[in-house]
């Protein structure tokens, strides 16, 4: 008697695992159903994800790759669903401590710390061992501009070259890395951009190119970036990093929102 019980439970217990096995695989079907359009950040994040699982498990990418991965999920995860303008955004992206502007991320209309103290010494001393070294630069530079000298300046560009050519090397104003005090344009000593129109110019063995880094900055826009940065080659504008930061970003020959993980390209 007790071993039919037995048998009786048991297979009670076998017929209710069934049915869970079929509903689950009835739901799984009809979950996947509905899941089967998927839109393209899912797919990115899911590929990125994907990227950091393998690196988890074992294979062979760098840990500092891997922690760039990471940051570009969380950016793509925090993006919010209507992009900022200068006059919806309350204050300037940031990742890891380091402010990023370009045609994705503005600054707010009001933003204004003028030309940051640290940046302009080192642009000063920068520009020192440039003339001992014989290189044309001047004391003078185009650094902090406030919302309304950009707008200026992008208008007068657009009327005279029409907007899609202007915004290959004018940001649009609350676009502009100068409106956060750390960007600067470096002149020679005739008062016209440094190397600007120069057909002779060659990263690699630019003096300033080579050198920036060692002062704290970096050439924020080479030809080749274009497609990232939303810019044309600029031989003339550095950005502050901080020194070890800029050697590592220089080190790593990459536009910084590559470095970063940041998302870059041309306006939303």
């Amino acid at each position: 008697m007790n071993s039919k019980h037995s048998i009786s439970k048991k297979a009670i217990l076998i017929a209710v695992c069934i049915v869970a096995v079929a509903a689950g695989v009835t739901y799984f079907v009809t979950s996947s159903a509905k899941d089967a359009t998927i839109n393209e950040m899912n797919e990115k994040l899911n590929a990125l994800q994907q990227k950091i699982d393998d690196y988890e498990k074992g294979t062979e990418l760098g840990k500092e790759q891997v922690d760039k991965l990471k940051k570009h999920n969380e950016n793509i995860e925090n993006t919010e669903s209507e992009a900022l303008t200068p006059e919806t955004a309350t204050q300037v992206f940031e990742t890891d401590g380091v402010i990023v502007v370009n045609k994705k991320h503005p600054v707010p209309e009001s933003y204004a710390p003028y030309e940051n103290p640290e940046a302009v010494e080192h642009l000063k001393e920068l520009i020192a061992e440039a003339q001992n070294s014989g290189i044309d630069l001047d004391y003078s530079w185009s650094g902090f501009r406030s919302y309304d000298t950009q707008a200026g300046l992008f208008n007068s560009y657009a009327a005279s070259s029409g907007v899609e050519a202007a915004e290959t090397f004018s940001a649009r104003p609350g676009y502009s890395e100068h409106q956060t005090g750390l960007a600067f344009d470096l002149k020679a000593s005739s008062g016209a951009l440094y190397r600007i129109d120069d057909a002779s110019y060659d990263y690699n063995t630019d003096w300033v190119a080579q050198h920036a880094a060692d002062f704290g900055f970096i050439i924020r826009y080479r030809e080749e970036w274009q497609d990232t940065t939303g810019y044309i080659g600029e031989p003339w504008h550095l950005r502050y990093l901080g020194a070890d930061l800029a050697n590592k970003v220089y080190e790593a020959n990459e536009p910084l929102e590559t470095y970063l993980g940041v998302e870059g390209g041309n306006y939303n």
